[in-house]
């Protein structure tokens, strides 16, 4: 009598929490295909764009100049810049931490006074075409003011970099993004989690980029099936693509142990369920550093909305051809 009872008992247990696990199921795929019954979706605002250059796009002039961004909006792309403050409080438009590799100086950024800046001094490699150096005329390096009166109809994505957290770094951006009415048209964003808090505490109307901390965030709860019941603070979901890694043509060289791990990492993070769910959400997904057509075309493929690339003319000229024999075989 008691093993029967305890038979039941064990039955109904597995009875209840099959039930209630099939209807969290149920729930979290219908949420994941229709977010907007849990949340109301983001505005995309100008965050439409398919091409966007890394740093002005330094395949294809020098990087981080004027003229880079310049040759960018000629083509219609948008800009992934990094911004830093000088001792006497210009912000400007600088990847490093250090003036060495671009301008062939040893000053730290933070130390050194705008109006002495040395000018950027080609050639100077890339971060994510390895061997590839970036080249042209010696320029001044530009100040973010400079970028946002140039430029006013390209969007921008800021990675906000600094020790610590800058405040007078973090005012002076969102006073800029506010006088020159970019708040639908600027996303920020750094990879340090209480830089990031600091900023979206400043201005929360002013986009936030998905970090790398917040993107495994959002990895775990979507594999849980839980990311479609969790509110999303951020606007703009930016992700690498690991694989890229294992492309010796990059210059990158990797053990067959590290091969494995990034190929399974690669498969979990460029999943093309979350981007379909993101963008459900109001969320664009821009991949970055791509610079092949085949890279393209798999980001295209899993449902990213853009592309950050070191070669903008390569990325619109491919998209442009793309878009020309689809239009063919449809006639």
């Amino acid at each position: 009598m008691a093993a029967d009872m305890v038979f039941l008992v064990t039955v109904c247990i597995v009875s209840v929490t099959g039930f209630f696990f099939l209807c969290f199921v149920v729930l979290s795929v219908a949420c994941s295909l229709y977010p907007n019954v849990c949340h109301k979706r983001k505005s995309l605002g100008k965050f439409r764009g398919r091409v966007c250059s890394f740093r002005g796009g330094g395949g294809e002039a020098l990087e981080g100049s004027l003229s880079a961004f310049k040759h960018s909006s000629s083509i219609g792309a948008d800009f992934f810049l990094t911004v830093r403050r000088t001792r006497d409080g210009e912000i400007i438009v600088f990847p490093d931490e250090t003036l060495k590799r671009c301008c062939g100086t040893p000053w730290k950024v933070t130390d050194s006074l705008y109006r002495v800046l040395p000018c950027l001094r080609p050639p100077f490699f890339l971060r994510y075409q390895k061997g590839f150096a970036s080249r042209g005329k010696p320029e001044p390096i530009p100040t973010l003011r400079e970028i946002f009166e140039r430029f006013p109809k390209s969007a921008v994505f800021i990675d906000v970099k600094c020790e610590g957290v800058d405040h007078a770094l973090i005012d002076g951006i969102a006073k800029l993004v506010v006088k020159h009415k970019r708040e639908t048209s600027t996303a920020w964003g750094s990879h340090d989690t209480k830089l990031v808090n600091a900023l979206y505490n400043k201005n929360p109307f002013i986009p936030l980029w998905v970090n790398r901390h917040r993107r495994s965030v959002f990895l775990f709860l979507f594999y849980l099936g839980l990311l479609p019941f969790t509110p999303i603070k951020e606007t703009v979901y930016l992700t690498p693509m690991p694989l890229l890694t294992l492309d010796p043509q990059r210059g990158f060289q990797v053990g067959y142990v590290r091969g494995w791990k990034t190929w399974i990492i690669d498969k979990l993070m460029m999943s093309g369920g979350l981007i379909k769910h993101l963008r459900a959400r109001g969320i664009p997904t821009y991949v970055y550093c791509l610079n092949q057509p085949h890279e393209f075309d798999r980001a295209f493929e899993l449902g990213a909305t853009g592309v950050i690339t070191d070669f903008p003319s390569r990325l619109k000229d491919h998209l442009d051809r793309l878009d020309a024999e689809k239009k063919d075989r449809e006639e």
